[in-house]
């Protein structure tokens, strides 16, 4: 059991050394938003939480609780905050529809 475990360690240390040299690349990209970034896609925005909640079809709960650090944004939230981060206007624009 050990002898797997360190078998698995060591694969994904290789992996990362690979990916970090530019001889791979990863599997997945994982956006990950700390609590002051997501405050600051929102302020840069001049909104308070209650009208980028309402924008961008976000609970106004789980902003404030993602803002404070009590909670952490799913991952189709954080795709979809990393849009906003980058291009706010054509969010808001696909979503007026």
């Amino acid at each position: 059991m050990e002898e797997e475990r360190f078998a698995e360690l060591l694969s994904s240390i290789n992996e990362g050394v690979a990916i970090a040299e530019g001889k791979a690349k990863p599997a997945r990209v994982h956006y990950f938003f700390a609590p002051e970034e997501i405050k600051s896609i929102r302020n840069n925005l001049r909104m308070t939480q209650e009208d980028f909640a309402a924008s961008f079809c976000f609970s106004p709960s789980n902003v404030k609780q993602w803002e404070t650090g009590k909670r952490n944004p799913d991952g189709s939230a954080r795709a979809l905050l990393q849009v906003i981060a980058n291009n706010p206007q054509a969010v808001l624009e696909a979503l007026r529809g």
